[in-house]
């Protein structure tokens, strides 16, 4: 069985899987040897062990299988009880120092160019920079999901195998649905708009809503404020990309990369 070392960068918001009922979480990430990508899938991260769970950019040692129910090329099935947690990989101040030669590796030139090597390679996880971004558009999550995900969660059954399990809270669905309008850096880009689906899109709705009282309206602008913000011109933004299982040609937003643009050198004036 395979020994990974591998850098989380994404963790997308856990889902509740209707054929196992139980919670699925899509972690993806570099290969800290081998330098390309590695998607976890299924992972019932808040059933792990506390010493288990690792955060973003904390380097992970385990045991994993290629995945026999995912044909995602850079899917693999992992062994929960053989995740060893190493070092934390800060943002130096913002500059991304230590972190921006993984994503060098595997950076590609743009969402159309993703699409095409889908076509060809099935590749699924990719790295861009947006050319120009419109906006993030943010709103409640449809009445639908929120339903299907409770009906699951309230059927008593859902959970009792591992050993988080008795101190974890009930899952609430992702309580907002947002989507990037962009165009990426190809001439012949027509724009993309695609659903974004950090984790840190229901964490930030819910401190904002529990912690400091916000209605849903200011919730919501709150989190497109936060994550576009992330956005700016300060910035030298990237956007991590996956498909679905299911619909492989279709791409999400899984995550941003944004450390600080470099200062340009100052010229010295001639006259």
């Amino acid at each position: 069985m395979p020994r990974l070392r591998m850098l989380p960068v994404v963790k997308a918001y856990p889902v509740v899987d209707q054929v196992s009922l139980s919670e699925a979480v899509c972690v993806a990430g570099i290969d800290m040897e081998q330098r390309r990508w590695i998607r976890l899938f299924p992972l019932d991260f808040r059933g792990l062990e506390r010493v288990k769970r690792f955060s973003k950019y904390q380097a992970i040692a385990l045991d994993a299988n290629r995945s026999a129910k995912d044909s995602r090329p850079e899917s693999y099935a992992p062994v929960l009880d053989t995740i060893e947690v190493g070092e934390q990989i800060g943002t130096d101040d913002g500059t991304w120092r230590r972190r921006m030669p993984f994503f060098a590796t595997v950076e590609d030139e743009s969402m159309c160019e993703i699409q095409r090597l889908q076509k060809t390679s099935r590749q699924s996880l990719g790295l861009f920079r947006p050319a120009d971004i419109d906006d993030l558009v943010v709103s409640p999550a449809p009445p639908e999901f929120e339903s299907s995900q409770r009906a699951i969660i309230e059927q008593g059954s859902l959970f009792g195998d591992r050993t988080g399990d008795k101190r974890r809270t009930t899952l609430e669905p992702l309580p907002v649905k947002a989507k990037f309008k962009y165009r990426c850096a190809d001439p012949a880009c027509d724009g993309h708009e695609q659903s974004f689906i950090d984790w840190e899109l229901g964490a930030h709705y819910r401190r904002l809503r529990d912690d400091q009282g916000l209605d849903q309206a200011d919730c919501l602008a709150g989190v497109r404020e936060r994550f576009l913000g992330l956005c700016d011109e300060t910035r030298d933004i990237r956007f991590i990309t996956g498909s679905m299982l299911r619909h492989p040609t279709s791409f999400l937003i899984l995550g941003l990369v944004y450390p600080k643009k470099k200062a340009e050198p100052q010229r010295e004036a001639l006259f």
